[in-house]
């Protein structure tokens, strides 16, 4: 969903129920196991003017999505808060001029408008994806195993002794885990 900025003269608040169709690019992003109601997004949006041509974005969402177990691959629900704020300002003039722009350190935590328009579709896949971990294992409560494939979760340790003896010591290892 596209916010044009010239219709921002006073704060905004949109709830998202997570029935809005431009929702739809984010859950294509992730799978449902069959039997399982896909999950929904819901939250609230709040849009305010910062100054000249600035905006200020807060998100407040909740989601539950399916992401697969980084152990055993299976798709996990995984609930995630999002509670982030983010300035939004005027494209830098650098970027139309077709030399590109460096980014200055202040301007790493910002997004531009794209075409007079703050772009919070965009904006809100960005903030789901970096809410969910890298590594995904749902642990049991009081133990290190997971709790769809009952797997220890503790990754597998190499000593640096036994790579100085065979690099390839280290495979054998790993076989006999198996």
């Amino acid at each position: 969903m596209k916010l044009p900025t010239r219709t921002i003269t006073k704060p905004i608040t949109l709830e998202l129920t997570g029935e809005e169709e431009w929702l739809e690019s984010l859950y294509s992003q992730f799978g449902c196991p069959k039997g399982q109601t896909k999950p929904i997004l819901t939250g609230v949006v709040q849009v305010s003017l910062r100054g000249d041509d600035q905006f200020q974005v807060a998100l407040d969402l909740t989601y539950t999505p399916f992401v697969p177990c980084s152990r055993c691959s299976e798709l996990i629900p995984w609930g995630i808060r999002v509670e982030e704020t983010f300035k939004v300002k005027e494209t830098p003039e650098s970027f139309h001029e077709g030399g590109g722009h460096v980014l200055q350190s202040d301007e790493l935590d910002e997004y531009f408008l794209a075409e007079g328009a703050i772009d919070l579709g965009q904006m809100i896949l960005d903030a789901v994806h970096t809410a969910i971990p890298q590594q995904t294992v749902p642990l049991r409560d009081e133990s290190d195993h997971c709790r769809v494939c009952l797997e220890p979760a503790a990754p597998f340790e190499i000593s640096l002794s036994d790579l100085s003896e065979n690099p390839f010591k280290v495979l054998e290892g790993l076989k006999d885990k198996k």
